[in-house]
């Protein structure tokens, strides 16, 4: 499986970063050589001076060449050292740009309803928990540093043969125990890492309450610094505590490892003892041999521990493809491709439509069934939880219907284009989002797919009201709005509605839906907003979305909803007389103002 995921990652390496390969496998083959070529040349070093000191030679020339030669060997090698590192920050910045569009695209792209399902969040948070270039491209570096050390082991090895076998024997020993706990812990650090993604990711949660300027102001009045840290400390010092535990456990054996091999070092060097007494080894080959046999042991200490990162990585790598491959197959797919009706004819048809969130059971809209006619206001009411903006959200296309069917102008919405349906759709929902660009940017953000029009922008800043306050703006529509990203302006609430309700505009859609979002404004901005609605709407197929009882009465009809079902359709008057769900609840809402 390894194998596979590692085949991917050197495919995409190679789409992105050819230069980088090709120049990384290159200057690894030369510098593969360099050790061994500095150790001959300080052992060639050694004896000459140990010949000088001896009044052996008073020759001082070989000896200069010689210091020329190691100090070529040093320069060249950190010379290609140098490019090496700054054709990998090259590349990792290159990857992670990649990586990161990619994981965003696909972010983007997967239905709605996968963010309802806590795996995936855990997967998402996952795989952007560190920078991906660096991850994504360090096995493939590994990998090649590994090639590399084995050119350099082999260079070693044969060195060492030509002096003993028991050399080479020794040395490729005493990594062996080394090998096993580093792959064994490397696999167990990843699969712990797993484990604790959903609490990481509570314990950011909470920090990002602690930290970020939106809920300062509840951390405060609510006293909620002491019992958040005290939330956060415990998921943290948790992680921790798992982290060490695992952490002590891989010193303990590596500690065992480490006098293995020490022992077999030291046997190593014991052997070289016994052949310089039985032979005339010179005192130059002697300090050869002895740092021929320790580079072979950390250069195969150094070996078992990148074989060891790199199955730790590649696990990181798997779980990067799978998500990019994730695919839910009981989620139905919406893959038509016919065109969205240029104008409404007959209008929206809900036929038996039901829809479930991944992995439960409970529908949470059961057979559904209605028809909306072109230019028809529908208003749909019922309290929390009875499944209106899920319903709105089936239509929208965002959330794949499980059964049943949705038709405009009796075309399924199994059979059009997803991108063109909600394209002829505008909405707002309650928790539109607050872009902090400019002012204008947050209107025409709504149609980005085409070129901005100026004079259009304007003019739907006017027919909702914002172009008032934006046009007293420092800059005007390049206003940045917010204080997130910049020193922008904070916009009130009714303010940033009319933003909302511009942007809405600006995209034309055929169909006009609002989601409660007046919920969070003073009865005047709400009215304002309803008011607004009810003028820009004349004319259209629209529908909202309110706990607000008294604005369904603007509405041609009202649908209520109830435990997913659909329990009541009709005018205001025809429901109260009825005296059914819609008018306990009109009455409820009724005694407040009474």
């Amino acid at each position: 499986m390894i194998r596979s995921y590692f085949a991917k990652t050197v495919r995409l390496i190679w789409a992105h970063g050819k230069l980088w390969l090709i120049c990384s496998i290159a200057l690894r083959i030369i510098l593969a050589f360099s050790p061994l070529a500095s150790i001959w040349i300080m052992k060639e070093m050694v004896n000459e001076v140990t010949a000088i000191a001896l009044d052996q030679s008073d020759d001082y020339q070989p000896l200069l060449w010689l210091l020329a030669g190691l100090f070529s060997v040093t320069l060249v090698t950190n010379a290609l050292e140098t490019v090496l590192r700054v054709l990998n920050a090259h590349t990792e910045q290159r990857l992670e740009y990649h990586l990161e569009h990619m994981v965003a695209k696909k972010a983007a792209s997967v239905p709605l309803s996968y963010f309802d399902d806590p795996e995936f969040y855990n997967h998402h948070h996952r795989i952007r928990a560190e920078a991906m270039g660096e991850r994504f491209l360090d096995p493939v570096e590994r990998v090649l540093d590994l090639g590399k050390n084995l050119i350099t082991l082999i260079s070693y090895a044969v060195f060492l043969l030509s002096i003993h076998w028991g050399l080479a024997v020794m040395s490729l020993l005493a990594v062996i125990p080394l090998l096993i706990v580093q792959i064994k812990f490397g696999m167990s650090e990843y699969f712990l890492a797993r484990l604790q993604t959903p609490e990481i990711r509570e314990a950011s949660y909470i920090s990002s309450i602690l930290n970020e300027r939106d809920s300062s102001k509840e951390v405060r009045l609510f006293q909620l610094k002491d019992f958040l840290l005290g939330r956060w400390s415990r998921l943290y010092l948790k992680n921790m505590k798992e982290v060490l535990r695992l952490l002590h456990r891989r010193e303990k054996a590596l500690i065992l490892s480490g006098i293995f091999t020490s022992s077999m070092y030291i046997g190593c060097l014991g052997l070289v003892v016994s052949l310089l007494r039985a032979s005339a080894l010179k005192v130059g080959d002697f300090v050869a041999i002895a740092q021929a046999v320790q580079n072979t042991q950390q250069l195969l200490s150094q070996m078992t521990f990148n074989l060891a990162h790199i199955v730790n990585r590649c696990l990181y790598i798997a779980d990067l493809f799978d998500f990019l491959e994730y695919e839910d197959k009981t989620i139905p797919k919406l893959t038509g491709k016919e065109d969205f009706p240029t104008k409404l004819q007959s209008g929206i048809t809900f036929d038996r439509v039901s829809f479930c969130y991944p992995k439960m059971e409970r529908n949470v809209i059961n057979e559904v069934s209605f028809t909306i006619k072109p230019g028809e206001r529908i208003a749909i009411v019922g309290d929390n939880g009875s499944g209106k903006t899920t319903l709105v959200k089936c239509l929208m296309g965002l959330y794949p219907i499980h059964s049943g069917n949705i038709l405009f102008d009796n075309q399924s919405i199994h059979e059009l284009d997803i991108s063109d349906l909600q394209r002829n759709i505008t909405v707002i929902f309650q928790d539109f989002i607050r872009y902090n660009f400019t002012a204008g940017e947050n209107i025409t953000i709504g149609r980005v797919t085409q070129e901005i029009n100026p004079a259009q922008m304007r003019q739907v800043a006017v027919e909702t009201g914002a172009d008032t306050f934006i046009r007293k703006l420092p800059s005007g529509y390049d206003t940045i709005l917010g204080r997130t990203l910049q020193d922008g302006e904070d916009l009130s609430g009714g303010q940033w509605q009319k933003v909302a309700l511009a942007r809405a505009l600006y995209r034309r859609g055929e169909i006009f839906i609002l989601d409660e979002p007046t919920a969070a404004l003073d009865p005047q901005a709400e009215l304002e907003v309803f008011q607004q609605f009810d003028s820009l709407t004349q004319n259209k197929t629209a529908i909202f979305i309110s706990h607000r009882m008294a604005a369904a009465r603007m509405a041609d009809r009202i649908f209520v909803m109830k435990q997913g079902q659909l329990i009541e359709v009709g005018h205001h008057d025809e429901l109260m007389d009825a005296n059914g769900e819609y008018s306990r609840m009109y009455g409820m809402q009724a005694k407040w103002f009474a």
